[in-house]
C-alpha cells in the first residue's frame, strides 16, 4: 500500500480529492446553471428547511444554498472525509458571510 498517497475502498485517494477541490468546476458541465436551477426549484419552501446533499464533493451546492436561503440548514456527506471536510469550511464560510 502506498502510504503517501493512501487509497480508500472505492479506489479514491488524498490526491483524486485534492484534483477535485482544485478542478472539479471543470469537470461538470453547466454546474453553475444545475445549481440555481435547483436553488429556485427548493424557493416555494417558506422559512427554515433542513437539507441532506449526498455526495456533497465540495459543498458547492450547499453554498449555493445558504447564499439563496440563509434560513436554511444544509448537512453534506460524502465518502471521502477531504471532501466533507472541505465542503463543512466552505458552508460555514458562506453561512458566516
Amino acid at each position: 500500500m502506498n502510504t503517501e498517497n493512501p487509497t480508500d475502498q472505492t479506489g479514491w485517494s488524498e490526491e483524486t480529492s485534492r484534483l477535485f477541490i482544485d478542478y472539479g468546476r471543470y469537470f461538470v458541465p453547466e454546474r453553475d446553471p444545475q445549481m440555481r436551477i435547483v436553488a429556485a426549484l427548493l424557493s416555494y419552501l417558506e422559512g427554515s428547511c433542513v437539507i441532506l446533499e449526498l455526495c456533497c464533493g465540495e459543498g458547492l451546492l450547499a453554498q449555493v444554498l445558504l447564499d439563496s436561503f440563509p434560513a436554511f440548514t444544509v448537512h453534506g456527506v460524502d465518502v471521502h472525509w477531504m471532501l466533507a471536510g472541505h465542503a463543512v469550511f466552505s458552508a460555514r464560510k458562506s453561512k458566516n458571510g
